[in-house]
């Protein structure tokens, strides 16, 4: 059985998909802060609509990784989960 981690590792090995793969990860290291701090908190995709306004098949999309997020998306998402969002350039 092929699971989803043996499909990323056989794939990681193309260096095309490696480089776009990297280049995702900081909105996807987002979309996961705001995912656990969602299910933490025990909040539906529908709960957080309406708390945030955008939605819900917006936030779906965002979690199941079809849909990247802008910063004002985030910022957005984080207020209606009582956070923030920290921006760091390194």
């Amino acid at each position: 059985m092929r699971t989803f981690q043996n499909e990323l590792n056989q794939n990681l090995n193309d260096p095309d998909f490696r480089k776009e793969w990297k280049k995702m990860q900081p909105e996807m290291a987002a979309v996961r802060a705001i995912m656990k701090a969602r299910i933490e908190q025990r909040m539906t995709h529908d709960q957080l609509s309406e708390v945030c306004a955008i939605d819900q098949s917006v936030i779906s999309k965002l979690e199941n990784g079809t849909r990247v997020p802008g910063l004002k998306m985030l910022k957005r998402l984080a207020a209606g989960l009582g956070k923030t969002v920290k921006n760091e350039i390194v």
